[in-house]
Order: C-alpha cells, then structure tokens, then sequence
C-alpha cells in the first residue's frame, strides 16, 4: 500500500524513479506512436493542402508569404513527417509533436496579433488555438512539460508579433483589442494545459496499476516456482533418506536373521553373537542417526530452535563417527585423514555427531583428493576444520560461500550431487545452539594461488593450509556458555 501511494503521487509530480520513469516511457511510447504518426501525417496533408488552395498564395507568390509558406513551413512539416516515420522517432516522439503543434499556433497567433480593430474575428482567434491545442494535445499525445514549452513559445510570439507590427496598438481601441486577446489566449493556454496535464496523468496511474499488478503477479510466480522447487528438493530428499535407510537396515535384518539361524541350530559361541550383535547395533545407530539428521532439518525448515543436551564427550569419537556413518559408495577410495591430539568438550554427542556426518560427507561428495580434519584449542575455544582440495583443483570462492548456510542454498556446480540444501542450515543452527559458530575458509576465487578469505564472525587462527582449497571450520566452546 505505501508503494502505491508513493508512485501515485510521484504520478501527480509527472515523474517516476528513473528506472520506473524509463519504464513508463517505453510504454507511452509503444501506446502513443502509432496515433502520434497519423496526426502528424493527417496534419501536414492538411497544411500542404492549405497552402495549395489557399487564394491569397498567388498573389503573395512573390512577397515574403509565399517564402514562409513553401519555403520554410512546408520544408518543416516534411522533414517532420520523415522523422516521425524513422527508426529514431522513439527518442524523438515529443519534440517533433511539438514542433509539429506550434505553425498552426503561430497561425492563429498571428491573425491575434494583426488583428483590426472593428474586426469581430479576433473574438475567435483564441477559440481557433484551443481548438488546435485540445486536438493537438489528444492526438499527438504531447506531454504537460512539452506542452508548457510550446505554450509559453506561442504567448511571447503573439507579444513581439503584437508590439513589433503595433497594428493593435496604434489606435485607441486598439489597447483593448490587444489585451482581450492576450486575455483569451491565456485561457486557451490554461485550459489546454489542464486537459494535456489530465491525459499524462491519467497515462501514468494507468502505468502505475498495471506495474504493480505485474510486480504482483512476478512475484506470485516466484513463490510458486520456489514452492516448486523446494517441493522437488523435498522429494528427492524424501527419495534419499529412504534409499539411505537400504543399507543399515539390511545389515540390522541380515544380523538379525543370521543370529537367529545360528540360536535355531544350536552351533553359535559368544564370539559370533558378539559379532552379529556388533553388526545389528551398528545398523540400528546408523538408523537413528539418519532419523536424527532427518528431523533437525525438519525443525530447520519450520524454523524451530535446536536443543542441545551437553555432556563430556569426545572430538575424535565424534569425528569417528561422522566417518563411520558414511555411505560406503561416497568412502571408496578416497583417504581421510585425522590431525590432532584427543581432547574432550562439552557438546550434545548425538547432533554433533550429524554435524560432522554433514561436513564429512560434503567434502566427499564435492571434492576430489584427500580429506583432511584437523583440530586445535583456541582458547576458550576449540576449532575442527574439515579440509579438502575441491574439485580438479577448485574450491568455493568467495562469492559462492554466500550462497550457503542458508535454506535451500546449492551451488549451481552442484545441481547434479544429491542434497536437500538444509544440511549445511541445520549444521550452522546446532553449532549455535552450543554457542559457537561454523564458517567457511577458502580461496577468493577458488584456487589455491589466490589469496584467502573467511566468513567467521570474529577473527580465529588460520585452518587452511598450502594443499586445500577449502575448509568448513566448526567453532565450539570447551566448557558450556552461560
């Protein structure tokens, strides 16, 4: 609403925003040319036809009338003719308009102004200018500013005209002549000003309306593309937990299975069932951590907060276990590599655990190379860098880290690897929800010979060496923040 009442008043102004007013123009323009055309085609027959038939053109074919009249005049209306009808009358639509307007004024100005007394013409001058001003105004769709220009032309033409020749005023009756005149082509002026300000302002709230219904109906496509597209995000999300879900499950059921068999025939010792049991639990934790992982970013996406439950827990056991939860196919024959002393911190195991099952699993998917995750204390916190040479020796740029930790944030470059775009959201929300932050360490444009950038909201020790291109830092307290 405060939109609306904004541009409407910039409408009562006869002015837009430059980007808006360039808008407003291309379509005045494109609704106004083609009239535009005719009138001044229409209007230069008529006064070529005019200065044919005109009776007093022979007389005068010698004299100065003759020479304004096929000499000037008619020259002009062509040369205007030919602009209207040229690739470039879109830049020059109003100013032609114009120019095409004021000879039938200077006519009529000019009968004003020479006008002799007991002439009852004269009373008719006036009339005869707002007539051409009305049509001139509907027809050529002259804009207010332009017309004011070509009505103050026409005002001190009948002024100069009017003392210059001095037929008015060299007899007494002459004053009255002069300034009734002047008088009545002020009204003309006024009235055709008003209906020119009318036609443009009514042009521009028209303009108005139908851009903010299109601004209006952009952006319902937008939703609905987003919503399409988040939707289609979802499914394959959907698609890839369930497709997740495959391999620890047929490891709980085969354990299962072959347990079972093994109990029915008598013929198991504690060694295999410690085996089969091993196996079965690994299956069930790889199935509540996908459930975990599962509803985290459902809560990211409600935008509900994340609770944490601290305890003394292990970095490397969670770092472990982010390597052990990986799918098999994404681990094959690549190396990752662990640097840093144990060390313990107070943290929520469980969802930090899906933190570096995220990052981990990122850095295999979009990389090539060595994985490297790497650990130090700075105090009072401890950071974990997981590391990686990027992708043929490319990693994230600068520009490509701001479309990230965000709902729904993918590179372009990564529109073919599975992923839902909330994965690196709900890691940033469970890193603040133990009060620490996560952040990206890189290369400006991704390559190892340019220089580095970081995204961390206050300045921590560097965890990118010479070999990787770019690191995911978690930060996170040792001991529990108030």
């Amino acid at each position: 609403m405060d939109d609306f009442a904004d541009l409407m008043a910039c409408a009562k102004r006869l002015h837009f925003p430059q980007s808006l007013e360039t808008l407003f123009l291309e379509e005045y323009y494109n609704n106004s040319s083609a009239m535009c055309r005719g009138a001044l085609a229409a209007s230069t027959l008529i006064w070529m036809l005019f200065g044919v038939l005109d009776p007093y053109a022979i007389p005068s074919a010698i004299g100065a009338v003759w020479f304004l009249r096929f000499g000037v005049v008619t020259p002009l209306l062509l040369g205007i003719l030919l602009a209207a009808f040229s690739s470039a009358f879109r830049k020059m639509m109003q100013p032609v308009a114009t120019m095409q307007l004021l000879p039938a004024g200077f006519g009529v100005i000019a009968m004003a102004a020479l006008a002799q007394p007991g002439e009852l013409g004269f009373l008719f001058y006036p009339m005869g200018l707002l007539l051409i001003c009305m049509v001139g105004y509907c027809f050529l769709r002259l804009r207010f500013w332009y017309a004011t220009v070509a009505n103050l032309i026409l005002v001190v033409v009948y002024l100069i005209m009017a003392i210059a020749f001095q037929h008015i005023l060299a007899v007494p009756q002459g004053h009255f002549i002069f300034l009734n005149n002047f008088f009545f082509i002020l009204a003309a002026n006024v009235i055709g000003l008003a209906t020119c300000y009318s036609l443009e302002l009514y042009a521009r709230r028209a303009f108005v309306a139908n851009h903010l219904l299109d601004l209006e109906r952009a952006g319902e496509q937008r939703k609905r593309e987003r919503t399409e597209a988040m939707l289609h995000i979802l499914s394959q999300a959907i698609g890839g937990v369930v497709h997740d879900l495959g391999n620890p499950l047929a490891s709980v059921l085969t354990g299962a299975q072959t347990l079972e068999m093994f109990l029915e025939s008598g013929d198991i010792d504690r060694e295999t069932i410690k085996e089969f049991t091993g196996i079965i639990t690994n299956g069930a934790e790889m199935l509540n951590h996908l459930r975990l992982s599962l509803m985290e970013q459902t809560q990211v996406l409600e935008g509900k907060s994340i609770p944490v439950e601290l305890k003394p827990v292990s970095v490397r056991q969670m770092v472990d276990a982010g390597i052990h939860f990986q799918k098999p196919r994404f681990l094959a024959g690549r190396k990752i590599v662990q640097d840093g002393d144990d060390l313990e911190i107070h943290a929520d195991a469980m969802k930090l655990t899906t933190v570096f099952m995220n990052l981990i699993g990122n850095a295999l998917k979009y990389s090539d190379g060595e994985v490297h995750i790497r650990w130090r204390i700075a105090d009072p916190y401890v950071l974990i860098a997981i590391a990686d040479e990027g992708m043929v020796g490319k990693g994230i740029s600068t520009a490509q880290a701001d479309q990230l930790f965000v709902a729904f944030g993918r590179l372009d470059t990564h529109a073919k690897v599975e992923g839902t775009g909330l994965g690196l959201l709900s890691v940033r929300k469970i890193v603040e929800a133990h009060g620490g932050e996560v952040f990206i360490e890189g290369r400006t444009d991704g390559t190892r010979t340019s220089s580095t950038f970081a995204t961390a909201q206050q300045a921590y020790p560097s965890m990118l060496n010479d070999n990787h291109c770019t690191a995911f830092v978690v930060v996170c307290p040792l001991t529990p923040q108030s």
